[in-house]
């Protein structure tokens, strides 16, 4: 038998919390994007791997950190969405500038929230410290098993998705392909996730424009009476660019 799953996994999630924490001290808004997409991708990684070796782990410690670790990534989401949108607007575009006061704004409480969850960020290193009990399980039978649970259910939400259509079950179906793709880098040296990666940028740029909609629609009534005209044109193209994206999705490769 392989060395005990625990044993295997744990040391894995507290290196990607650290490389998470590292990426989030970079953080800043006049700066580089890329700490706070690191920040977040490292987040969703350890939270992946948890939902994934569910059965495997102390309850109570998954509990601990499954919700620990995603509020310490919902605080971000606001900011993310702000640095796509800015990044996908040509420089002439009228609304650049009410984007950027949205971004200062969006940072400012990021900047609050992450301070107020300093206690959280010592819970997870602590936890993570602990002595956790073995699963008398090998590693390697254990990382096959959840493969395969896993792979079932992406082939149940994409036919979900093709048969209904709706944006939630193509954001579901991305995010499963991220968690197949993050257990075959962390956990299946050797196994290409490169595919899994196409599928994931496919679906997220699809989820991102949908996000950019939602939020721009929410933004409508406090917005200045002389930008509404360009707004009405940015969502128009949005919608457009969605309703395409999703047509493209019904023609989604098969997911095995």
């Amino acid at each position: 038998m392989s060395e005990d799953v625990v044993r295997v996994l744990q040391p894995k999630l507290a290196s990607l919390y650290q490389q998470a924490l590292h990426q989030g001290e970079s953080i800043d808004l006049k700066g580089d994007g890329e700490p706070l997409h690191h920040y977040r991708v490292g987040l969703r990684k350890c939270r992946s791997l948890l939902k994934l070796y569910r059965p495997l782990l102390p309850e109570a410690l998954y509990d601990s950190l499954v919700i620990s670790l995603g509020q310490q990534a919902r605080v971000t989401n606001l900011m993310r969405d702000l640095d796509v949108l800015q990044q996908a607007l040509p420089e002439q575009q009228p609304l650049r500038v009410a984007v950027e006061a949205w971004r200062r704004q969006a940072f400012t409480e990021l900047f609050l929230q992450l301070g107020q969850l300093k206690r959280e960020r010592a819970l997870c290193v602590s936890i993570m410290a602990l002595p956790w009990p073995k699963a008398l399980i090998g590693f390697a039978e254990a990382t096959q098993d959840v493969a395969l649970k896993l792979q079932g259910k992406i082939t149940q939400v994409h036919q979900r998705a093709l048969l209904g259509g709706h944006p939630q079950d193509w954001h579901r179906l991305r995010i499963i392909i991220k968690r197949r793709r993050y257990l075959k880098e962390q956990c299946q040296p050797g196994v290409s996730y490169r595919e899994d990666k196409v599928l994931q940028d496919t679906l997220g740029a699809f989820n991102d424009c949908c996000c950019q909609i939602a939020f721009l629609e929410q933004q409508q009534p406090r917005l200045a009476t002389e930008l509404q005209p360009a707004l009405r044109q940015l969502l128009e193209q949005l919608e457009h660019r969605r309703q395409q994206q999703l047509a493209a999705l019904g023609h989604f490769p098969e997911q095995n």
